[in-house]
């Protein structure tokens, strides 16, 4: 009996495949559900940075830059991301602005001269048309924006989906 072969009833192999299927929508289900924990996760620590300062090449609660900021809301959640903006602006998927979620990145150039990528920005929701995002201001410190003041909308460079 060398080849035998094994015979599934149809009746049973009917039942595993609805129930591979069914385990494939779960997973599916199961995705979302953890990249919206993680993105939450990322968007809560980002908010104990609040009010904190801006300094540049800042990595802590006394003073911070915009790509620290990033860094180390990322790195609570075990994901390493590079410490450069330039360089952040290369990792993830690119999204466009009506398809931005909370933990999204967003990139600006603000500097009067040239097209370089310099700074960054974690959208902390979305409603409507309304687009806010936390970050590390040069002047006013870690402090809540929108893509909808002129300043802003005029400078967004891209947006990458990181979760």
């Amino acid at each position: 009996m060398k080849n035998a072969k094994v015979r599934i009833p149809s009746k049973l192999f009917f039942k595993l495949v609805i129930l591979f299927f069914i385990s494939l929508i779960f997973q599916s289900c199961a995705s979302k559900k953890i990249r919206k924990n993680k993105a939450e996760t990322v968007v809560n620590y980002s908010m104990n940075y609040l009010g904190t300062p801006y300094a540049w090449g800042g990595n802590s609660a006394q003073g911070i830059d915009c790509s620290g900021l990033i860094y180390n809301s990322f790195n609570y959640i075990k994901i390493q991301l590079p410490r450069t903006t330039t360089e952040m602006a290369k990792q993830g998927k690119r999204k466009g602005r009506k398809n931005l979620k909370k933990g999204d990145l967003v990139f600006f150039n603000t500097a009067k001269r040239g097209r370089k990528i310099n700074h960054v920005g974690i959208v902390v929701d979305t409603k409507g048309n309304e687009i806010r995002f936390i970050h590390a201001s040069t002047s006013r410190g870690v402090i809540i924006s929108s893509l909808n003041e002129t300043y802003w909308r005029k400078n967004f460079k891209k947006a990458r989906r990181i979760l």
